[in-house]
Formats: C-alpha cells, sequence, structure tokens
C-alpha cells in the first residue's frame, strides 16, 4: 500500500501528520469556537424567538389599544352628540322663554299705550265738552241780546249749569 501511495505521489507520514494536525484544529477549534459559536447561536435563536413573542404581544397590545382607542373615540362621539342635542334643546327653550317674555312685554306696551290712549281720549272729550259748552253759551249770549234782563238771567243760568258744571 506505501507504495501504491508513493505511486500516487502521496507521502504517508506527511498524510498522518495532516490528519493529525487537522484532528487537533478540530478539538481546538470545538473547544474554544464551536461551543462558542454555537452558543451565541443559541443565545441569538433564544433573543430572536423572545422578540418574536414580544412582537406578538405588543401586536396584541396594539390591538387592544387600537379596540380602546376606537371605543373610547366612539363613546365620545356618541357623547358629544347628546351635549349638542341638549345644547340645542335648551336654546331652543332660552329662545321660547325669550319670545314669550318679549310677547308679554310688547302686550304690557299695548295695553298701557291703550289705556293712555283711552285717558287722553277721555280728557280731549271733556276738553271739547267744555269748549262746546263755552261756544254754546257765547252762542245763547248773543241770540238772547233782545230780550229782557230778568229772562236772560234765568235761562243763563240753565245754561251754565248744565254746561259748564
Amino acid at each position: 500500500m506505501a507504495d501504491l501511495l508513493d505511486k500516487l505521489g502521496i507521502n504517508l507520514t506527511l498524510l498522518i501528520a495532516y490528519f493529525i494536525n487537522f484532528l487537533i484544529l478540530y478539538f481546538v477549534l470545538n473547544k474554544f469556537v464551536f461551543k462558542k459559536a454555537i452558543a451565541n447561536m443559541e443565545e441569538r435563536k433564544k433573543l430572536t424567538e423572545r422578540l418574536v413573542t414580544d412582537s406578538e404581544e405588543t401586536k396584541k397590545v396594539l390591538t387592544s389599544a387600537q379596540k380602546q382607542y376606537e371605543e373610547a373615540l366612539q363613546k365620545a362621539q356618541t357623547q358629544a352628540i347628546e351635549i349638542i342635542g341638549k345644547a340645542e334643546h335648551n336654546a331652543q327653550m332660552v329662545s321660547d322663554e325669550i319670545k314669550t317674555q318679549a310677547n308679554d312685554q310688547a302686550t304690557k306696551l299695548i295695553l298701557a299705550a291703550q289705556e293712555e290712549m283711552r285717558r287722553e281720549n277721555i280728557s280731549m272729550r271733556e276738553s271739547l265738552e267744555k269748549q262746546i259748552g263755552v261756544v254754546v253759551v257765547q252762542a245763547v249770549e248773543k241770540i238772547l241780546d233782545g230780550l229782557p234782563e230778568s229772562e236772560k238771567n234765568t235761562i243763563k243760568k240753565n245754561i251754565d249749569k248744565k254746561f259748564l258744571d
């Protein structure tokens, strides 16, 4: 076999030396490099798995928070609509109350004006009656100028009583 290897150009002692060097290198690498590399890879694998798990949990929390946000937003919108409705209702009630007060005040002003007009009308009638009485007395005096004095006085007294009192 050694002849066969020599014919092929392979040196058996070198081949054994290479093999021993390879084994030594393998054991050294295995002890110092491969174990640490494998440990690092395992650690990274665990880290990756933890990150994936954390990511999934974060996704769940985010989804839950999004649902809560949407529910809170919906609730806020509903409350806003209710508040606006109440405000509109209150505004309508206030508006109706103001209109009622304005109508009441206008009615009072109209009644007061009508009463004032009635009093002025009465006052004007009384004044007009007195003026008419004075004019009638003056006219009667002119008519009675030709009558005797005693008759004039009697008629004048009667007219004064009737119109001037």
